[in-house]
């Protein structure tokens, strides 16, 4: 007769997975342009959508909520693996000469501070709030960038051996996934393998 197999197995509890957390807010730098479109919070784990909105807010210095910062998008942008999420600040008052912009001026006002908050009741993927009561990032305003990015201000330093990295320099902060996604290395038509880390803001 076959002998019965016992298998014992135990259930994981949510209540003992890490939690999640806000990894880093881009840019990283603390100090914005006035004329900011959009920024990226990029999570350790998973989140659940839907509460985007009700769950970050931009802060004046004296703590009162600026109002109707952020164009509210449906579905909210995530990225496949729902880690990043992309927040559009209203483009109606970033630019100059639109009705938003006169009537409730910018979202950001160079030359004050701000400050960017994560309630920390928003439920990651699991549905349970982040960890560490949320986030903070204090964020310094500083003059409006208006003129286009121009590679020929770029700066290219070759690697001495085929195992040192290839650096480029450029003279301000650029679009972080945008600048993973758009930059790469090619040998002729075929690109070569290897990894784009950014530093430095």
């Amino acid at each position: 007769d076959a002998q019965p197999i016992e298998l014992a197995m135990v259930a994981e509890d949510e209540q003992d997975l890490a939690p999640t957390s806000v990894a880093a807010v881009y840019p990283t730098s603390s100090t914005w342009p006035e004329n900011t479109l959009r920024f990226y919070i990029e999570f350790t784990a998973p989140m659940s959508s839907g509460f985007a909105y009700r769950h970050v807010r931009m802060l004046d210095e004296t703590g009162g909520i600026i109002e109707g910062p952020f164009v509210e998008i449906e579905p909210e942008l995530w990225d496949p693996g729902q880690t990043r999420l992309t927040i559009l600040f209203d483009p109606g008052r970033v630019k100059r000469g639109l009705v938003d912009n006169e009537q409730a001026g910018p979202p950001l006002i160079a030359g004050r501070t701000f400050t960017l908050e994560v309630y920390g009741a928003w439920p990651d993927a699991n549905g349970q709030p982040l960890g560490e009561g949320g986030f903070r990032k204090m964020i310094e305003v500083g003059p409006s960038i208006r003129e286009p990015v121009d590679v020929m201000d770029w700066t290219l330093s070759a690697p001495v051996r085929s195992s040192d990295p290839l650096a480029l320099t450029f003279p301000r902060p650029l679009d972080w996934p945008l600048a993973i996604r758009m930059i790469d290395v090619q040998r002729g038509a075929e690109p070569v393998a290897g990894n784009i880390t950014l530093s430095n803001h």
